[in-house]
Parts: structure tokens; sequence; C-alpha cells
């Protein structure tokens, strides 16, 4: 009995200690947040939630929460970038987190800026029409916040990165004016280069980044390289750079100039810039280049608010007849003085998507809101840089791990999203293409006969010609340029 009263007695004391004064770090204390933000230091004891590991100590910040189309609230935001204002301790559900995310974004933070006026529990992003929910494609242990938001747009356009004597910045290469691309057909071979610079919008739904693969997530893509990429003179320290796409010198130099220092101590809690902290604010800041509401989009969406079975030509004519300058009109028809009525684009994008889901079988690879199927495919070209040597890999297969290699991976690179062409040409993954009518030719006839060769390419063993005619190939064009979607809010690219 003796022994019962003394486990009894250890079981209470067990339960009560979580009562004793050391807990009072993880209570809310609104008053203690409020004075710390203001002073731009967190107090331990003030109950701070921590956004994700950064290597420094744990520091608060105002969440961004997307909100998709598919959701209740969307219609009702004004804006792309909306401002959720709350009293201190008013009670919220931040949409579109995972739990212990929306814990986090009970944390009250003040932010003194041109743009925000009033504290500030959350920033809703408004997902253009058309785009999945991105909330699911961000890792948790990186969830996007305003200030390194805010970091991370500085990084990428300021010209701080360091190659050989130069500087440059991402905007260099990605350029918002190019659908953040380039308009090069790709880099050197002498500099070691073979792949044409893709764009960043709507890149938070990569499953995986570059041409062929290699990295996971957008964080990573500041420190890795790969072997097939290398230069090959032995002082091609700045082709180097930009080929390996490996930025290991960026953090030394932000270190060494101390300019950011007080910026990344405020948003990460780091006494210099590391390149971890780094990554994690330029992988925020891309994750909000987001582009839809394409006149693709903006007929799907009367397709449903019709409860039309099916999409169809007056889907696309009513969208197009709403377009009063007419500027929808040339986008799809790329031609300034177009003369055709929007019943007649209209009808020659209907039957663009129908070739697309049928006879040009485009849509086996180029799936979903995003067309694409994450996936990599050896298309048939026959190169230089795509045709396999003996004994050498390419592609995806190249960076595949032993064990999990395949055939097809041989050759074969990233189904790109079909989203945003127009701006961002030139096409295939060594831009050898610069017009999407040069893209349906090669599909149509030019296929080139190989073992590795994608199954939705061959009619049995061999690789077949779609036998597109010219009409068709005219509205299939037509179709991919109706896919393009509308700018990048200004919010989010102005550089003041």
């Amino acid at each position: 009995m003796f022994r019962v009263q003394v486990g009894l007695l250890l079981v209470c004391c067990l339960v009560a200690l979580p009562a004793c004064e050391r807990a009072k770090r993880y209570r809310i204390e609104p008053e203690k947040v409020r004075e710390s933000t203001e002073r731009n230091e967190v107090d331990p004891d003030a109950g701070v939630f921590p956004l994700g590991w950064h290597g420094g100590r744990e520091r608060s910040d105002v969440p961004l929460v997307f909100v998709a189309d598919d959701h209740p609230d969307w219609a009702g935001l004004k804006e792309f970038w909306n401002p959720w204002p709350a009293s201190v301790g008013a009670p919220t559900a931040p949409i579109g987190l995972a739990p212990l995310q929306a814990l986090s974004a009970l944390v009250m933070t003040r932010q003194h800026s041109a743009e925000f006026k009033e504290p500030v529990i959350a920033i809703r992003i408004k997902v253009p029409r058309g785009l999945p929910d991105p909330t699911d494609d961000i890792p948790k242990s990186n969830p996007p916040t305003l200030g390194q938001w805010r970091l991370g747009k500085k990084l990428f356009f300021e010209r701080r990165l360091p190659l050989g004597d130069d500087l440059t910045s991402c905007a260099t290469c990605h350029d918002p004016d190019r659908g953040f691309a380039d308009s090069l057909k790709r880099k050197t071979p002498e500099a070691g280069g073979k792949f044409n610079t893709l764009s960043l919008l709507n890149v938070v739904y990569n499953r995986r980044q570059f041409w062929d693969g290699r990295v996971e997530t957008l964080e990573e893509t500041l420190v890795r390289g790969v072997a097939d990429e290398r230069a090959t003179k032995p002082d091609a320290a700045k082709e180097r750079a930009v080929v390996h796409h490996n930025w290991g010198g960026f953090a030394r130099t932000l270190k060494a100039t101390k300019v950011l220092d007080a910026e990344f101590n405020d948003v990460f809690g780091v006494a210099h810039p590391t390149q971890d902290t780094i990554a994690r604010a330029l992988a925020t800041y891309m994750r909000t280049l987001l582009s839809g509401d394409s006149v693709y989009d903006r007929a799907e969406n009367l397709r449903k608010t019709r409860k039309a079975d099916k999409l169809e030509a007056k889907h696309f004519a009513d969208i197009l007849k709403d377009d009063k300058d007419g500027e929808m009109r040339k986008l799809i028809t790329d031609d300034e003085k177009t003369n055709q009525t929007a019943d007649e684009v209209a009808g020659k994008l209907i039957a663009g998507y129908q070739l697309f889901h049928g006879k040009a079988r485009c849509a086996q690879c180029h799936t979903g809101k995003l067309f694409t199927d994450h996936d990599f495919h050896n298309v048939g070209y026959v190169g230089p840089d795509w045709a396999p040597e003996f004994g050498v890999e390419t592609g995806r297969s190249a960076s595949v791990p032993v064990g999990r290699k395949e055939t097809r991976l041989i050759g074969a690179y990233r189904t790109p999203t079909l989203r945003n062409l127009v701006h961002s040409d030139p096409y295939f993954h060594n831009g050898s293409v610069y017009t999407l009518r040069e893209v349906v030719d090669f599909f149509d006839s030019k296929v080139m006969p190989r073992d590795e060769v994608a199954k939705s390419l061959k009619h049995g063993l061999r690789p077949r010609a779609l036998d597109l005619t010219g009409d068709e190939m005219t509205a299939l064009v037509y179709f991919l340029r109706s896919l393009d979607g509308t700018a990048v809010d200004p919010i989010v690219i102005s550089v003041k």
C-alpha cells in the first residue's frame, strides 16, 4: 500500500511540474511581444513561436498565407497581396496552414513600412485563377514569412552575386521582362554550358529543379552543381559560376561587406548572412512569382460557372468579347493588327484545345492545372547534347542515384509547364527553338527513332508522325498562347 501511495505522489509531482515558473516562456504575452518587436528584438520569455530552423536564435515573423481560387474567401480578396489586420489576442484561423504553422501564425508583430501601417497577423496572397494552392509544395522547414520575403526580394534584384571581377543578380538571367528567363540560346559549349534558362514563374510548384532534376528544393539551387555542366577552361571561374548555378562565394561576399548584417539579424537572428539563410530568403521570394488567370483559365472558369459538361468555343468567345481593346486576341494570334473576330479566334482555340487532348497527344505528358506531369522524358531529339555517347550518361540519368537508373532516363529532361510560353522563348532544354510553331513542327514530324524515346511519342516501337495540317498547327499554337497568364503583381517585381 505504501508503494502505491509513493507512486501516486510521484505522478502528482510530475503532473504539477508544468505549472512551475519556467513554463512561462511558452505563454504568449502580447505586451512583451509588442515591446520586443518594436525594438527589433525578441524576448524568449515572451513566448514567441519559431517559424523554422535557420541556424540562429528563434525569431517571430508575419506568415504569408496562400489562398487559391477553390477557397471560399478567394473572391473576397481585393488584391494579390492582402494584409490581414487583427487586434492583439484576436482569434484567427489562418487559411491553408498546417496546425503547427497555424499556431505560429497567432504571433503578432508590428510592421512599420510604406505598405503596412497597422499590425498584421498574416499576409494573404491571392493565388491567380487557375493555379492550385501551393502550400503543400513548400517545405515545412521553411514556411514563408514577410521578413524573409522582403529580404529575398532585395537579394534577387541587387547586383551582389560574385562573377569573377563582376557583380550580377538573379534577375540578370531571370529577367522579369523575359518571363523570368532570358533570350539566350544556351550557355556556350566552351564554358561547359548546356541548359536553357528556365522560367521562375510558378516555380513554387516544381517537384524538382533544373532541367535534369538534380535538386529537389529551391533552397538547394544556390549550392548545387553537376559534373556534366563543369567548365572545361581552368580559368573560367565566371562561366563556371553561371553554369553550375553555384554561388558559394555569395555568402562570403555579403559577410565581408556587412551591409545586410542587420537585416539578416532582424529576420533570422544570425550575426551575418549564411548560405542557409540566403537560400531561405530567396526561395521564399521566388515562391510568390505567380502567373495565372490566362484566357484558358477564364474560359474554364466560365464553363464551371455555367455548369457546362465540356469546354466549348462559346466560352472562349465570351471571354474574348469582354476584351474591348483586343489585347487577348493580339496575344493569342501574335498579330498586332489582327482582323479576326472573337468568334473566329475562339473557333481555333477550341480546335487547338481538342487537338491538345486528342490527335496531338500533348496532354499525355502536359497534364493538370500546371500542364506538366513533373516527370522526365527523352523526346527523340538528335543533337550533340541530347544523343547519348558510349559510356556517358546524359539528362536525368546522370543525376539519378545508382539503383534507381532507368534506360528511359538517358537523354531525358523535365516536362516543362506550358504556362507562360509567350515571353520565355527559346524552347527545349538547350534553347534550340525560338517559336511555338517550330516546337509543334518538331513533335509533328521530327521526333527521331531511339530506344529511349518516351512511350507517349511512339506507335509500337517507333516514333510516329502526328500528320497535323497547317491549320491544325496554327490552332494548337493558338491554344498554347492562350495559357499565358497575367503579369506578376507589381508588389512582387517593383524595385524601389
